[in-house]
Order: structure tokens, then sequence, then C-alpha cells
């Protein structure tokens, strides 16, 4: 029984989710269906490729990963297929794929267009999905052809020079926590347990790393590694971003003290 996942902007009261799901329960074996997320901020693929990243790998060798989000205005994008360490990824060629994976993919395929509905992806996840389920590999699907051109982004990588490292926000959670893109390997390449200072805007300066939220008092804010070894900006029991003011894209830049 194949496990498929969907990710969207579509939020929780869009028929068109009803549409993937119904096409997806049309197919045998008939797949278990998991919701990731259908509340990603409108056309924010950042936002997509952050949380697909850190839960694709959580789900069994063998799961579909459904990605509908597209941030550009051309309105029939073609849809890519890929195969990543088992699993299966289905998105448009938007430049999402190469802000989920690190590294290039050898083989990129585009799904077969059948007509020209409002909402192509149900039509193409029907005639896919069975082939899928026989656990054929992709590169023995008659239907699929290797895609011409796979769009790229990049994303901003956090810098360092000298006793500075500099990154940016890459995501507010839905507890209002800001998190970053500096790791925690970063970190500790450069610490080299010396003092330092985050800063963000004008705010006074961080200057400790906390193990848990409730190592705060109530209201105060901390900062710590995250479940995904990211650097996390947070108030215990607060909203981090409102208070302070942080988006995506702002700078956050460590400055460490200089070695003795």
């Amino acid at each position: 029984m194949a496990i498929v996942t969907i990710t969207s902007d579509l939020g929780k009261n869009n028929h068109i989710i009803s549409l993937i799901k119904g096409a997806l329960l049309h197919t045998e074996p008939i797949p278990v269906i998991v919701d990731i997320s259908h509340e990603i901020n409108s056309f924010d693929i950042i936002q997509t490729a952050f949380i697909v990243a850190q839960s694709w790998r959580s789900f069994p060798v063998g799961t579909i990963h459904i990605i509908a989000v597209n941030d550009l205005p051309e309105a029939h994008l073609d849809w890519l297929i890929m195969e990543r360490e088992g699993h299966v990824f289905v998105m448009q060629n938007n430049g999402l794929s190469s802000l989920i994976f690190t590294d290039e993919h050898a083989v990129i395929y585009t799904l077969p267009v059948v007509g020209e509905p409002f909402f192509i992806l149900p039509t193409l996840l029907r005639n896919i999905m069975y082939q899928l389920s026989m656990k054929k590999l992709l590169s023995e699907i008659n239907d699929l052809t290797l895609a011409n051109e796979v769009v790229k982004r990049y994303k901003f990588q956090p810098i360092s020079v000298g006793n500075i490292i500099r990154g940016a926000v890459l995501y507010i959670d839905s507890f209002d926590n800001v998190i970053t893109n500096i790791s925690k390997d970063l970190f500790e390449t450069f610490s080299a347990s010396r003092p330092f200072k985050i800063k963000m805007r004008s705010h006074l300066p961080l200057t400790e790393i906390h193990k848990n939220y409730s190592d705060a008092p109530q209201g105060e804010i901390l900062c710590l590694f995250n479940s995904a070894n990211l650097l996390e900006i947070a108030i215990n029991m607060g909203k981090a971003s409102t208070l302070f003011g942080l988006n995506p894209g702002e700078i956050i830049q460590i400055e460490f003290d200089e070695k003795n």
C-alpha cells in the first residue's frame, strides 16, 4: 500500500484538495494519504521547501510526496517527477526542487499532460499512480520523458568572514518563533567556546544558547538550536517574530570574540 503526502498553499477549505485526494483514491491499491500542510503562505516556495525538507525522510521509503505550491505567473508549468533516496516527488517546474535538495538530481522527468483542465494535477496523478504502486522505477514508466530544462532557485546561505557569521531568517513557525538558516554545525565550527553576540536589527544582542524553551523565564527571549539543528529565536510562551518585527529574509548576525 502506497503512502502519499500532500503539501500545498490551498488552505483547508479549498475544493482542489478534494480533487487531488479523490483522484488518488481511484487508484489501486488505495493509498494512505497524509496531509503535511495546506497552510503554506500563498506562493511561498521558500517556506514550502523548509517544511518538506524537514519532514520527508520521516516517512517510509517508497512514499510519494505531492507538492502543490507555485509562485511563477505561467498558467501551465510542467509537472516534474523525481526520485530521491527511494522517495518519489511530484511538483511543478518552478525551482522548488533546487530549494528542497542541496545537490543535483541525476534524472528528472516531466509528467505527461493529458488534456488541458483548469487544474491538471488530479488527471496527472490518476495516470501515474497505478504504475508507481507497482513499484516500477521511474525509468521503466514509458509515459515519462526527460525534463528538458529544470528551473533552479538559489537560497541565501550563511556566510562567515573573520569572527562573524551572517545568516538570515528562514521561516516563522505557527508559534511565531524565528528560525534562521544558521546551523549548529556552522556555529560550533566558529565558536570554539568563545563568547558571542547574536544581533538582530537594533535589539540588544543575545549572548546565550539555551537547550529548551523553558530554560528562560516566561515572557523572556531565548535562542536555541531546534530539532532541525537550526538557530531559533523564541520567547517562552510568547511571539518573537511579532515582538521584534522579524520577517523571512532579514539578516541575523553572530559576532564572536577574538581568539586569544
